[in-house]
């Protein structure tokens, strides 16, 4: 039982935002930085900074040399949950793909991504 509530403890702070930071750490080529996670979650730099903190300490992402990068439990964290071959370069891809074959077809009117936000 207490292993059962540790799990739901832990799915509860691994949210949907919790999930895509450690994605972004797993697909990370470069050195590590702030503004494309702000973009991402669409968050300020106090909330990236905190939710950054959290993982570390739960021991998701680790520092090395001047940097964060993720660790071992964040792989198998993404593995277990079936995340850790999700990438944002094949999303961004193909949503360019279908957006440039939706613009190019005649019988298909263009609505601007997050359009119902800005009504």
């Amino acid at each position: 039982m207490n292993m059962h509530r540790n799990q739901n403890r832990e799915e509860e702070s691994m949210d949907f935002k919790n999930k895509l930071i450690l994605i972004y750490f797993n697909n990370l080529t470069h050195s590590y930085n702030p503004v494309e996670i702000i973009k991402l979650l669409k968050v300020g730099y106090e909330h990236v900074y905190d939710r950054v903190t959290y993982l570390t300490n739960e021991g998701y992402l680790s520092e090395e040399e001047w940097s964060i990068v993720i660790s071992e439990q964040g792989r198998d964290y993404l593995k277990s949950n079936f995340l850790n071959n999700v990438s944002f370069n094949s999303i961004s891809d193909r949503d360019a793909q279908d957006n440039n074959q939706e613009i190019n077809s005649h019988n298909h009117i263009y609505i601007p991504k997050d359009f119902h936000k800005k009504v």
